[in-house]
This record gives C-alpha cells, sequence and structure tokens, in this order.
C-alpha cells in the first residue's frame, strides 16, 4: 500500500506527518552528537606552536621538520636579503606573535639582536648558529661568493678564527640543525 505525503512516495514505512518530525529528529540528534565529538576530539589535539624563521635558508628545513604538524612562518621574505634587512612594522607584529623563534645568529642577523630581546620576549628563540654537533667553516670569499661584511661577534671558540654564517650550505649541517630543531619541537 504506496502512499503520497506531500510529495514524498512512503512505503508504508511513514504514515503521517510525526513519522517524519521523529526522523528529522532523530537525524538532527545524530547529526549534533557527531559534531559534538569532533570539536571534543580537535579540542583535544595541541594546536602547533607560531613559529617564526627568519631566513629562507633555514625556514625550508623548519618547514621539512614540521610537515604535517603545522607551518613556520617567514621573517625575511621576497628576495630581501638578511644581510641588509630593515624591520617593517609587520615584522615587529610576527616577533611579539611568535612562540618559538629560529635565526641563523649574530654572524648573519645583527638587525634582529635588539627586538628579538624587546618584541619577542614571550618567545622561545634559538640561534641555529648554537646546534649541537655544527661544523663550523671558515668565511669564504671570492669567486660566487657575495661580497659582504659578517659581524665577527660570532667565532670559533678554539682559534678565534671568524666563522661562515652560512653554515646550512654543509650538508651535515643541515641534518644536525634539522635534529636540532626535532628535538625543540619536540
Amino acid at each position: 500500500m504506496n502512499q503520497t505525503f506531500s510529495g514524498i512516495r512512503n512505503s508504508g514505512g511513514i504514515r503521517d506527518g510525526a513519522g517524519i518530525r521523529r526522523l528529522v529528529g532523530g537525524a538532527i540528534i545524530s547529526l549534533t552528537l557527531l559534531c559534538s565529538n569532533i570539536l571534543v576530539v580537535a579540542q583535544t589535539e595541541p594546536a602547533s606552536p607560531l613559529v617564526l624563521v627568519s631566513a629562507r635558508p633555514i625556514h625550508s628545513i623548519v618547514s621539512a621538520v614540521m610537515s604535517g604538524t603545522g607551518t613556520p612562518e617567514l621573517l625575511i621574505s621576497g628576495s630581501a636579503s638578511p644581510h641588509t634587512y630593515a624591520l617593517k612594522p609587520s615584522d615587529a607584529r610576527k616577533l611579539e606573535n611568535a612562540e618559538i623563534i629560529f635565526w641563523v645568529g649574530l654572524g648573519l642577523e645583527t638587525f634582529l639582536q635588539n627586538p628579538l630581546r624587546t618584541l619577542a620576549a614571550s618567545a622561545r628563540i634559538h640561534a641555529l648558529s648554537d646546534t649541537p654537533g655544527l661544523i663550523r667553516l671558515p668565511i669564504r670569499a671570492g669567486g660566487l661568493w657575495e661580497a659582504h661584511e659578517h659581524d665577527q661577534t660570532e667565532q670559533s671558540v678554539r682559534d678565534m678564527t671568524p666563522i661562515d654564517p652560512h653554515f646550512w650550505l654543509d650538508p651535515r649541517n643541515g641534518a644536525a640543525m634539522a635534529h636540532f630543531i626535532a628535538e625543540i619541537l619536540g
């Protein structure tokens, strides 16, 4: 016995408006329970910290370590150089909002020394020049190497010779930094 109720064909399972209301009510309750379970799961998983990385080469290493858990923000974007960079107001906001900051260190990014102390006071700040096992290379000059001055404050403790702050160029240092970053991000 087939009936039509408001244009919907009924095969006998739902005989009146009360049956439809029960069906819709049950669907709403089921959907509500499903959504509340999703919200509980979303609230129990910790959010990825806001990670800020100073320069593009180390940003790629931090991004690889964070793959699948979050995306770090880049401070010096585009073709800007950390050798000559000047902070913008939007950069100051990034520093203030960051929870974890990775930077190369004083040998390359002298412009960050004071802002890290004042603007990023609540962030955990990590100079990758402090990476355990980092191979310290002498400053390179001539040929393809960009002619520029580096801050001499970051030197090899053993022999006080200036070190090259572009230490990520050695693949062994890249691997050491990746391990160091992974430990920090835990």
